[in-house]
């Protein structure tokens, strides 16, 4: 199979980490895999040295297939669909849509055009694109869930993780994602401030991309920068750092106010770590208030304090709700995505569905 990648990001983003293990797999099977993109972020080297190739420009009767990555490069579908079947693998949860209605008309075509669109919820079709979809075959719409990473799925099942604390050790809460206004970071920044002025000597950690990190209010970015004895900017690490990063902490934090499915939940939970999570529409049958997280609304900060006070103080509670998250992960194995995600572009490639006649 000769699969040509389109994505405006290789950033260490979870959109970026299920393209790299697909072409992975796609590699690892004997097929072809090249990316258009230019630029040079993190996940560019990885594909390189798996052997992939990075391309700016293309013959596209070279290829099998296009595999469109993301809402954001729904301009390359309708340039690519009268010549390749088009799989269209849309991330995004409700902010997209909801900031970006100007472009409504081209996301329509772009789904009308696509051979095959993979969503990774049926919220996402049933809710957020709903409007988008009404038109497009069902047998186009494959909904393809997320999964644990696959280097944490290797060291979980290994894991001598524990949250046990030696006598005045500090607390350590661990945020994994990208640091910019929808992932909420500020709601985190002003529980932890507010718990150690309760008495709780906490620590948290921001592990993912600083790039939008100049989009916050300046007085979070001040919190942020000048309180070293609260707060970590530790920037994109390699996957083995962050697993020593999980590891490391006693609990695990999303704020964020919109996603579609968080890789890095997965990730921790299947290390083990109790969570501390907004309570969002598209994992709702995932996570299970006082079974396998503690979940507070976007925003609600009071909320988001005493779930993390519960977890950093309760141990059994946050042993309890640790192991039960680790069972839930199981659930989400990175093999079962591979086959899937390799039988849609298996089937697109077969019966292909030329977008144009529809």
């Amino acid at each position: 199979m000769r699969v040509l990648a389109v994505t405006h990001s290789l950033g260490a983003n979870g959109a970026a980490w299920s393209l790299y293990d697909l072409l992975c797999a796609v590699l690892d099977a004997g097929g072809r895999a090249d990316v258009l993109y230019r630029g040079d972020e993190p996940l560019k080297a990885a594909l390189l040295a798996r052997g992939a190739r990075i391309v700016e420009s293309v013959q596209t009767h070279d290829y099998d297939l296009a595999l469109v990555n993301t809402l954001l490069d729904h301009a390359r579908v309708p340039e690519l669909a009268p010549l390749l079947p088009v799989v269209f693998w849309v991330h995004e949860g409700l902010t997209l849509p909801s900031n970006h209605m100007d472009l409504a008309p081209r996301w329509s075509t772009a789904f009308a055009l696509s051979s095959r669109i993979v969503f990774q919820t049926a919220w996402q079709v049933n809710e957020v694109y709903k409007s988008f979809l009404s038109t497009v075959p069902a047998h186009r719409i494959t909904v393809v869930g997320q999964r644990v990473s696959q280097h944490v799925a290797a060291a979980a099942s290994g894991s001598n993780h524990t949250l046990a604390r030696q006598p005045g050790e500090r607390c350590q809460i661990l945020s994994v994602g990208s640091v910019y206004p929808r992932k909420r970071p500020g709601d985190l920044a002003e529980v932890v401030v507010a718990l150690a002025a309760q008495g709780l000597d906490v620590h948290c950690s921001f592990v993912g991309s600083l790039e939008a990190l100049d989009l916050l209010p300046a007085d979070m970015l001040a919190l942020l920068r000048g309180r070293p004895d609260r707060f970590t900017l530790a920037g994109v690490l390699e996957p083995q750092q962050v697993v020593q990063q999980m590891l490391g902490a006693h609990a695990f934090c999303l704020t964020s106010g919109d996603e579609s499915f968080s890789m890095a939940a997965l990730d921790a939970a299947a290390m083990g770590l109790p969570l501390a999570l907004s309570d969002l529409p598209g994992t709702a049958d995932v996570w299970r208030h006082g079974f396998n997280a503690l979940l507070a609304p976007p925003g609600a900060v009071d909320c988001l304090a005493w779930n993390l006070r519960a977890l950093l103080l309760d141990r059994p509670l946050a042993a309890r709700l640790g192991t039960n998250a680790a069972a839930t992960a199981q659930r989400f194995r990175p093999q079962p995505f591979l086959e899937s995600m390799m039988g849609v572009l298996r089937q697109t490639v077969a019966d292909p569905h030329p977008a144009l006649g529809s």
